[in-house]
């Protein structure tokens, strides 16, 4: 099941301007993203993130990346983050009822696994 979540380029700069070497990393783990070259992108986002850990663009990104790896658990936290810092973000906002939803899901089919598994 295909997960469609927003992320636009204003969501990606707007906070990044402050300083020029996170800008020049968000523009390259965006073009990354956009390529589809996720992995590499997800490292540069984790990178910037290891710098300044509440840049709310980057945990964006890293919350659309995860939730295309279909982990909507970690997702939906990595986006709690985001609107915890920046509650006006409105791609961040956009992608919360399907994260959310997606998250639940997963959780029940996890609670049902494991009752399977221990009997």
């Amino acid at each position: 099941m295909s997960c469609q979540l927003r992320l636009t380029a204003f969501s990606l700069m707007t906070s990044a301007s402050q300083f020029p070497e996170i800008a020049d990393a968000m523009q390259r783990a965006a073009q990354s993203h956009r390529a589809g070259n996720l992995d590499e992108a997800e490292r540069i986002y984790r990178d910037v993130l290891a710098r300044v850990s509440d840049q709310f663009a980057a945990l964006h990104a890293l919350s659309v990346i995860t939730a295309q790896l279909s982990d909507f658990l970690r997702a939906h936290e990595l986006l709690q983050r985001t609107l915890a810092i920046n509650p006006n973000l409105a791609d961040a906002q956009a992608n919360q009822p399907t994260c959310k939803t997606r998250s639940r899901a997963m959780k029940t089919r996890w609670r049902s696994c494991r009752v399977l598994c221990t009997h």
